[in-house]
């Protein structure tokens, strides 16, 4: 009998918020021990901190229900589930060797006395150097691409690409299911469907399927599992699978190639930018991921240490635990001390509403109705001549926030344009606000960019899909035309990856980034107020009417959010910006900065929610 293809299920816990995976790994497991034990092989995979960390009595019963079922795997996420490509070198180093044993006495072979035998993180980063070295060290590694479908194992420093169904949360209300309201009978049948049709992988192929159990409610986890129980008897008791048993032909050579699957085996640096998509950018969580970062000593950006070894472990932790997944959002921030100090005294002019041109040297700006409209160095503009635009889509609609005023304005060493805009709606609670000034700096390169926002207040039903602060267009591509990214980190570290033409977003990890397209560059770059941040940069590239179209947007995000998580949220900071050709364009080292013309960044929220 020719034997059928097999799919994994990976039942998957991000979060560092114990109280909400504990309770979805016992609502997992009262719809597992509903059925025989071998029935179903199901992989766990969660982080060390906070689950084997926490001891009580209650969480350590339910370690050993997972370990009595021996038709499962552990899949370990990292100690803490933390988003890689947001961690320096050291924190990454700790993320990955105190998975197995640390010094507070977690860790699965401490505790569980198993050495894990493949890992799978929430959001890994293969882009850098000393990444993708650590990773060698806990190979193998599963790597998932939501966006094409497919999931990466990485063995022996190379890749297998293997189908790759994701289960979100809403999974039972897709548009795949003919009603809209929940109905545990009805999300069965349309996940079976789904299944069945994913299922024809051809005999000698296997897919995975990965449920993301935290973000699920429990009516939805025991729909998801009666779906899965139905599947595995339809299949004779042999279409799940489990890893270990698969991982001896589980080689580059048995990944399903374009006609199985329809995708290269061996995907291309670019598709290793999927696992930040799964990062939010949205300002609740750049805020709880700043508190953190506020906490990276000097030591961490290669200077001297000051705390003591465990006093430094115990800081890292938390800051590991702050920088993963958070359910729900942590809303007991501190206001930074310096958000209400005064800009430096500058003069308003004159109204500047017009077409504006600043210039110093060889350097001009453009500006279109208080819109940021071009760079231009040695007389050549090298970007896209469209204007700046500031919005937020709500609901499927756009709304955009309206420039009010433009003045020129002086300073004791600086000139350049404050642009003040306002987004208001129907929909709107509060309007928001934000002050934009764009600023020249005696004896300093790059253009500096300042900007102050308060975040509206929406009704509380409905939800945010993308902002903007400042979103650039930069260039208009060619078919077939790829751009260059670099992106360099705050210890020194820095990477290079080439993004094909493809409609979308993708958001690139540093603290400052250089776009080429053929001889024309851009910069951006944060200042050394932020040289512990870790920045993702969304960069979205558009179909339009011409062409296609590169912009970036600092700050910003692409997504979903809820309109409660950015009412009362105020942020502040600071970019600088060149544009030129690439080998003019020098990389403004992080002690770089036009002395009190900036203030240091902040984002908090006023008022809670």
């Amino acid at each position: 009998m020719k034997r059928q293809g097999q799919l994994l299920f990976i039942a998957s816990y991000p979060g560092s918020h114990a109280a909400r995976v504990v309770s979805a790994i016992e609502h997992s497991l009262q719809a597992l021990e509903a059925e025989p034990s071998d029935l179903l092989s199901v992989h766990w995979n969660f982080a060390v901190y906070p689950l084997l960390a926490d001891g009580t009595a209650r969480v350590s019963k339910l370690i050993d229900r997972i370990l009595e079922r021996s038709s499962d795997m552990i899949l370990p996420m990292g100690y803490s589930g933390a988003y890689q490509p947001l961690l320096l070198r050291e924190e990454l180093d700790r993320e990955l060797a105190w998975v197995a044993a640390n010094p507070f006495g977690s860790g699965f072979t401490t505790v569980l006395g198993i050495q894990p035998e493949v890992l799978f993180p929430h959001a890994p980063d293969l882009l850098r150097d000393s990444s993708i070295a650590a990773w060698r060290e806990h190979t193998p590694v599963l790597v998932a691409d939501r966006e094409r479908g497919q999931i990466l194992l990485r063995r022996e420093e190379r890749d297998a690409a293997f189908p790759l169904l994701w289960l979100e949360p809403g999974w039972e209300r897709r548009s795949w299911l003919s009603n809209s309201h929940f109905s545990q009978s009805a999300s069965v049948a349309a996940l079976l469907r789904r299944l069945k049709h994913f299922a024809k992988i051809g005999p000698e192929a296997t897919g995975f399927l990965v449920g993301d159990m935290t973000a699920m409610e429990p009516q939805q986890i025991a729909a998801l599992f009666s779906a899965l129980f139905r599947l595995q008897r339809a299949h004779g008791g042999e279409l799940f699978a489990r890893l270990r048993e698969c991982l001896p032909r589980l080689t580059p050579k048995s990944a399903p190639g374009r006609e199985e699957a329809g995708r290269d085996a061996s995907p291309r640096p670019f598709d290793l930018l999927a696992a930040t998509s799964l990062i939010p950018t949205d300002p609740a969580s750049r805020m709880i991921r700043r508190e953190a970062e506020r906490s990276r000593s000097t030591a961490h950006l290669g200077r001297r240490k000051t705390a003591s070894r465990s006093a430094e472990e115990r800081e890292l932790r938390h800051r590991l635990e702050r920088l993963s997944p958070l359910n729900p959002l942590d809303e007991s921030l501190p206001h930074p001390a310096h958000a209400h100090r005064r800009d430096p005294d500058r003069t308003l002019i004159a109204d500047m509403l017009g077409e504006v041109l600043l210039d110093e040297g060889d350097f001009a700006v453009r500006f279109s109705s208080g819109r940021l409209a071009g760079l231009e160095r040695g007389g050549r503009e090298l970007l896209a001549k469209i204007p700046s635009r500031s919005y937020l889509a709500v609901d499927g609609r756009e709304i955009p926030f309206s420039v009010i005023n433009a003045f020129s304005i002086e300073g004791e060493q600086v000139r350049g344009l404050r642009v003040s805009a306002r987004a208001a709606d129907v929909d709107f609670v509060h309007p928001g606000t934000i002050t934009q000034d764009f600023l020249l700096v005696q004896d300093f390169r790059q253009l500096v960019v300042t900007l102050s926002v308060h975040y509206p207040e929406l009704q509380p039903q409905l939800y945010v899909e993308a902002y903007a602060a400042m979103e650039i267009p930069l260039f208009r591509l060619e078919e077939g035309e790829e751009i260059g990214v670099e992106g360099f980190y705050p210890d020194g570290e820095k990477y290079r990856l080439r993004l094909p033409p493809t409609p979308g977003v993708r958001c690139v990890p540093g603290s400052r980034f250089l776009l080429t397209r053929g001889e024309a560059a851009f910069l951006l770059a944060f200042p050394e107020g932020e040289s512990t941040t870790i920045d993702l940069l969304p960069i979205r590239i558009t179909a339009e009417e011409h062409g296609l179209l590169l912009s970036v947007n600092p700050r910003g995000f692409y997504g979903r959010t809820a309109a409660n998580q950015l009412a009362g949220i105020e942020e502040h900071f600071t970019l600088f910006l060149d544009a030129g050709l690439r080998q003019e364009i020098p990389i403004p080292p992080l002690d770089v900065n036009p002395g009190s013309e900036v203030r240091p960044a902040w984002i908090r929220r006023t008022a809670a929610t």
